[in-house]
């Protein structure tokens, strides 16, 4: 719940914060998710825990990049509120009638966790437009890979 407030600051160590916290979320998503509770039933997981261990890096290593303008942007405002709906996703669980245990969580699950990063590149914008571009390639493909997911096993 923090993430959104981070990324509103216009402190750097508070915006630098905000990737730490989406590095360690990759890195779990990557190792508990992917590599622990999907191997053995999908071919792809180790596939995706790599990826999301190559995003945890990325993310860390964008630290170092992280543009800090002194007037935040309308983008930014935007990946601050699309960082706010990644917190409330567990709440579509119940809209969509599944019980609370089965909400998906930012940091625990993939598809949150993805568009929370979405999110935070918009609104903490790298100094370089190719590095946001390398930075948003893993969470737009898990965003993809889930949504077919979805797709698929509710036809």
């Amino acid at each position: 719940l923090a993430l959104p407030l981070l990324l509103a600051s216009r402190r750097g160590a508070a915006r630098r914060t905000a990737l730490v916290l989406l590095a360690l979320a990759w890195a779990w998503v990557a190792w508990a998710f992917h590599a622990r509770a999907h191997a053995e039933i999908f071919l792809g997981a180790p596939w995706l825990a790599g990826a999301g261990a190559l995003q945890a890096l990325l993310l860390l290593l964008a630290t170092a990049a992280l543009h800090l303008p002194e007037r935040l942007s309308w983008t930014a405002h935007a990946g601050t509120v699309l960082c706010a709906l990644a917190s409330a996703y567990p709440l579509l669980g119940p809209l969509t009638g599944h019980p609370w245990r089965e909400a998906e969580v930012f940091g625990s699950l993939p598809e949150p966790t993805a568009l929370a990063t979405v999110g935070a590149l918009l609104a903490l914008g790298p100094r370089r437009r190719g590095l946001r571009v390398l930075l948003a390639i893993v969470p737009v493909l898990s965003l993809a890979i889930g949504g077919a997911a979805g797709w698929l096993l509710r036809t």
